[in-house]
C-alpha cells in the first residue's frame, strides 16, 4: 500500500493474500480437480502444473526478506541472533509439531503410510533438522512438501549476507547467482562422488529441489524488495490499466501452459531441463511483476487479495502447506469419502484453527521469551 506521501507502507495485506493463492495453487497441483470432474478435463495439464505455487512463495521470500531487513542490516551478533530467532519462531514450532505427529502415526498405523515412507531414525532426524532436502532419497518423507523448507531456511541463511554484497561491496545480483549455481554442481559432483542417501545429486535434484538451483527466484525477488520505492511513479499507486498485474497473471498462466507442453513423458514439466529453464529461470519474472503490481497499482485483484478473509487465509497459508497432503488430507480425503472441495475447505478451517491456537501463539511465546532472557 502506498500512503499519501507517496511511501509505501511497511506491510502489504494483498502479499499475505498472495500466499493464500499460492498455496491453494499447489493443492490443486497435488490433488487435480479434472480427474474427479471430466468437465474440467481440459484443465487438466492446466492444474498438474500448478506446483509453480512453490516458485510463488520463493520470489515473495526474497522479496519480503529484502524489503523487511534491507535498512535494519547490521554486522552484529544481536542483529543476527534476532534475526534467525524470528525466523525460527515463524517456521519451526508447526513444522516441529507436525512432524513428529506424522512420524509416530505412520509407525502406529502403518496402514495409513501408502507411500511406504520410510520410517527409519534418520528419516526423523533428516526431518527435524530440515536438512532432508539436501538427499533427493529423503526430499518426500514424512511431510513430502517439507522439502521446500530446505530451500526457504538455507535462504534465511544466506540473505544477510548477500544483502552484504550487494549493499556495502556493491556486488551484482547476477555474480552472486553464478557462485551459488556453481556452489550446487560442486556440491552435485560430491553427492555424486559419495553417494549418500542422494546428496544433492542428480542434477535435475540440485537444480529443481535445493536453494543453490532455484536461487535466481529468491534473487529475483531481492531486487525487487531492494527497489520497489524506485517504482513508486504515482501518488496513491492508482493505475486503472494496472499492467504489471495483468502481465504478471497472464505470464504466468502462460508459464502453465509452457510446462504442461514440454513435459512429455514426465509428471510434470520441471522435472525436464527445459522445464527447470522455465520454472526457475522466466517464471519468476512475471511473478515479480505480479507482486510489484499489487503493491504500485490499485487493481480489484489487490482489493480482493488484502480483504480480510484472504489476509486471514494467508496466515493460516504455512500451516495450509504443510496439512495439505499428508496424514490430515488421508483421512479426510480416503477415509471419510470426501471430494476434493470438501477436503480442501476442510483443510482451510483446521489450518486457521491451528494458527490460531498453537502457530501464532507460539511465535509470539518465542519472541516474548527471547526478549525477556537479555
Amino acid at each position: 500500500m502506498i500512503s499519501d506521501n507517496g511511501k509505501l507502507s511497511n506491510y502489504f495485506p494483498q502479499l499475505t493474500g498472495f500466499r493464500a493463492l499460492a498455496a491453494a495453487m499447489v493443492f490443486f497441483h497435488h490433488f487435480n480437480p479434472a480427474v474427479e470432474h471430466p468437465f474440467l478435463i481440459s484443465f487438466y495439464d492446466f492444474f498438474s502444473e500448478m506446483h509453480v505455487g512453490v516458485s510463488l512463495f520463493f520470489v515473495l521470500s526474497g522479496f519480503l526478506i529484502t524489503y523487511r531487513y534491507k535498512s535494519s542490516f547490521q554486522i552484529s551478533f544481536s542483529w543476527f541472533s534476532q534475526y534467525f530467532l524470528n525466523r525460527f519462531a515463524r517456521i519451526y514450532p508447526v513444522y516441529a509439531l507436525l512432524t513428529l505427529l506424522s512420524y509416530a502415526i505412520y509407525i502406529l498405523f502403518p496402514f495409513i503410510n501408502e507411500s511406504t515412507i520410510n520410517t527409519e531414525f534418520k528419516t526423523l532426524f533428516y526431518n527435524l533438522t530440515l536438512i532432508r532436502g539436501f538427499f533427493s532419497g529423503y526430499k518426500f518423507t514424512l511431510i513430502k512438501q517439507g522439502w521446500s523448507l530446505t530451500v526457504e531456511e538455507v535462504f534465511y541463511l544466506c540473505c544477510p549476507f548477500i544483502l552484504l554484497l550487494i549493499n556495502r561491496y556493491k556486488i551484482s545480483i547476477l555474480l552472486i547467482w553464478l557462485c551459488l549455481t556453481g556452489v550446487g554442481f560442486i556440491l552435485c559432483l560430491m553427492g555424486n562422488t559419495i553417494s549418500t542417501d542422494g546428496f544433492f545429486s542428480p542434477t535435475k535434484f540440485m537444480l529443481g529441489y535445493t536453494f543453490f538451483g532455484r536461487s535466481f527466484e529468491f534473487l529475483l525477488g531481492v531486487l525487487l524488495g531492494l527497489n520497489i520505492e524506485k517504482m513508486v511513479m504515482v501518488k496513491d499507486g492508482k493505475n486503472p490499466l494496472a499492467l504489471l498485474t495483468f502481465t504478471g497473471i497472464a505470464g504466468i498462466v502462460l508459464m502453465l501452459k509452457v510446462l504442461a507442453c514440454v513435459r512429455g513423458d514426465s509428471s510434470v514439466g520441471i522435472q525436464t531441463f527445459s522445464g527447470i529453464l522455465a520454472n526457475n529461470f522466466v517464471l519468476p519474472f512475471f511473478v515479480c511483476a505480479f507482486i510489484a503490481g499489487l503493491i504500485l497499482e490499485n487493481s480489484w485483484i489487490t482489493n480482493v487479495l488484502k480483504t480480510k478473509f484472504f489476509e486471514l487465509l494467508g496466515r493460516a497459508s504455512y500451516t495450509f502447506y504443510l496439512i495439505h497432503m499428508g496424514i490430515l488430507q488421508v483421512f479426510l480425503g480416503h477415509h471419510l469419502q470426501f471430494n476434493y472441495w470438501v477436503v480442501f475447505i476442510l483443510l482451510w478451517l483446521v489450518s486457521i484453527l491451528i494458527y490460531w491456537f498453537y502457530e501464532e501463539r507460539m511465535n509470539h511465546l518465542i519472541r516474548k521469551l527471547s526478549k525477556g532472557s537479555r
